[in-house]
């Protein structure tokens, strides 16, 4: 059955369904990005987008830091621990807006991610408040979820 050939009702439905389904929240282009909005925040019109941040673990700074040991897998943790940095030294470039809004009213933010050989994390900020991360891992072609962490709330 073709698509032009359904009846405008069933067409409709259909349309509707599919929106439902993926989501209407803007797309960036990078796959790790799009899917963790796809999860968290799929019917936003707004997305902040800066860079994940991973801090090192034995300093005490702002609530909700990512760091090696928000996670349990113990190889994403080495991995985070790869790419850890002080976060008094750490910049915090200007954030990328996609969709419609302002960089003051958009509550959806996910950053870029940072990569450590075969992973990749992903940090969130969501419109319910949640701030959290992915720990994605390379398998071939594909990234899939190893784990996902709240670190807070907002």
């Amino acid at each position: 059955m073709r698509f032009a050939s359904l009846k405008p009702v069933r067409r409709s439905l259909l349309i509707a369904f599919g929106i439902l389904v993926s989501g209407c929240s803007p797309r960036t282009g990078d796959t790790l990005v799009d899917r963790v909005v796809s999860e968290v925040a799929p019917f936003g019109n707004c997305l902040l987008v800066g860079q994940t941040k991973i801090f090192v673990t034995d300093e005490s700074g702002p609530p909700a830091m990512l760091n090696p040991g928000s996670f349990e897998n113990p190889e994403a943790r080495e991995a985070a621990a790869s790419r850890a940095q002080p976060w008094q030294e750490t910049p915090y470039p200007e954030p990328r807006l996609f969709g419609s809004g302002s960089l003051a009213s958009c509550s959806t933010r996910v950053n870029a991610p940072v990569y450590a050989d075969t992973f990749a994390f992903v940090s969130y900020s969501s419109p319910r408040g949640v701030i959290g991360a992915y720990a994605f891992r390379r398998s071939g072609s594909d990234w899939r979820i190893v784990e996902k962490v709240r670190l807070g709330f907002w």
